[in-house]
């Protein structure tokens, strides 16, 4: 008997567990503002990067599928 209870109290935890980790991983990759999909601003030095290992010049063309604010797009112009 004691060790059901006892069997019956490390499941409970174990699930509780999972599942407190699972919000936790959820919210980090699925954010409360945005109900659809996460957005996180590419950052200047990024886009930069992003660009030079592209090897973007004046004559390409790039397209930015869901660009949001558009920095990579703005930096690729610069570039």
């Amino acid at each position: 008997m004691y060790y059901n209870k006892r069997v019956e109290l490390l499941t409970s935890l174990v699930i509780l567990i999972t599942l407190v980790l699972l919000f936790f991983l959820l919210s980090m990759v699925w954010p409360p503002d945005s109900p659809w999909s996460p957005w996180w601003r590419t950052d200047n030095k990024r886009a930069r990067l992003i660009c030079k290992l592209a090897k973007v010049n004046d004559k390409d063309v790039v397209y930015d599928l869901g660009s949001g604010d558009g920095a990579l797009l703005i930096t690729a112009a610069k570039e």
